[in-house]
Parts: structure tokens; sequence; C-alpha cells
């Protein structure tokens, strides 16, 4: 079962340690299952995209762990 992480938008506000570190912290919830992220559509639109992109990149990464 596909689990989707509880990663709060505004996060994507904040500086890009703080994503890195919620990242972690929702796949670290969910490491006993696989799991899924996802971002609200609303990200692009209100100035968050160049965090959106760095959230995507540290699922990657840390994934890979």
């Amino acid at each position: 079962m596909a689990v989707q992480g509880n990663l709060d938008p505004t996060v994507l506000y904040a500086p890009k340690e703080i994503i890195e570190a919620e990242v972690q912290r929702v796949l670290d919830e969910n490491a006993d299952r696989p799991a899924t992220s996802s971002i609200w559509g609303t990200a692009s639109s209100h100035g968050a995209a160049e965090n959106a992109i760095h959230m995507v990149e540290c699922v990657h990464r840390l994934s890979q762990k």
C-alpha cells in the first residue's frame, strides 16, 4: 500500500535545510512501508517553484539511502 507523506506545503517557503529535514522526517516516519510524496499544485503560482524542485530532489536523494 502506498502512503502519502505528511509534508506541510508551507515548508516550501522555508530555507532549503528545513525542507530537507522535513523530507527526511516523512521518509523516516514511513520507513516500514512504501511511500509517495506529492505537493499541492499551488507551489509554482506562489513563488515556491524552486523550493518544490529542491524538495523533489531531496526525496529522490534521501529515499535512495
